[in-house]
């Protein structure tokens, strides 16, 4: 009786502990490790990865937008600077070409300063010689004559100029006498217009004028004539004194 009680119980249970037909669940994945992955894991690692991928692209954005911000900035920079730096170094040749011919001004006008102190101090000397003959002349002895040379030809006409609108100058009861220094034939034929510049004179609105070398201007009435003759020189006059 208990044996086949226990047969019976035997044959109760397993009846209640076979399976019931149902879907097959899904074999869990495996990782590429071979490991098996358990339930949220993935998600777990899903959750971490995007903060940190988010990190890395805005890291990278940063650089790169740098990186081209700074390449425009340096090309435009260089861009806009670069007619200034043109201007510049035209500046600096110019400069430096000024620089040179201030210099070679300088130099030049120091050469010229020199040559000037060298003949006012010449002229000083002769001037102080000029004086002592002058004080040492007798009475009623015949004029010394002094020959003055010029640095400058426009010195020697301005006191040429000079000398005859004075007509008489007086120092220290001295009278002096200018007049142009010319070599014996040019005096020769200066001298030579003598008659003719004294008649003239007599001629009511005429004048006249000796010129370098040797040459005689006359104007008369707006007409104006120039003679190297003598000869011809008297002959005009004597025209213009028969009226």
């Amino acid at each position: 009786m208990s044996g086949k009680g226990s047969k019976n119980t035997r044959s109760t249970v397993q009846t209640h502990l076979r399976p019931i037909p149902h879907a097959e669940a899904p074999a869990p994945s495996e990782p590429a490790g071979g490991l098996p992955t358990l339930p949220g894991t993935a998600s777990t690692q899903v959750d971490l990865d995007v903060p940190s991928l988010k990190l890395e692209l805005l890291a990278s954005l940063k650089s790169d937008i740098a990186e081209i911000f700074k390449t425009e900035l340096q090309e435009t920079l260089e861009r806009a600077l670069a007619p200034i730096k043109n201007d510049l170094q035209t500046g600096k040749i110019q400069t430096a070409d000024f620089k040179v011919k201030a210099e070679a001004a300088i130099s030049e006008i120091k050469t010229t300063v020199g040559e000037m102190e060298q003949a006012l101090t010449v002229c000083s000397e002769d001037v102080a010689t000029m004086r002592n003959l002058i004080k040492s002349q007798p009475p009623g002895e015949r004029p010394r004559a002094i020959i003055c040379r010029c640095h400058h030809y426009k010195d020697c006409v301005d006191i040429l100029r000079r000398a005859k609108e004075l007509k008489r100058i007086n120092v220290e009861d001295f009278n002096i006498a200018v007049f142009p220094d010319h070599i014996a034939k040019t005096a020769k034929a200066r001298a030579a217009f003598n008659d003719v510049r004294r008649r003239l004179r007599d001629i009511e609105g005429a004048r006249y004028g000796l010129l370098y070398p040797a040459r005689l201007r006359i104007t008369n009435n707006g007409v104006e004539k120039e003679f190297v003759s003598a000869e011809e020189a008297s002959s005009y006059v004597k025209t213009l004194a028969n009226g």
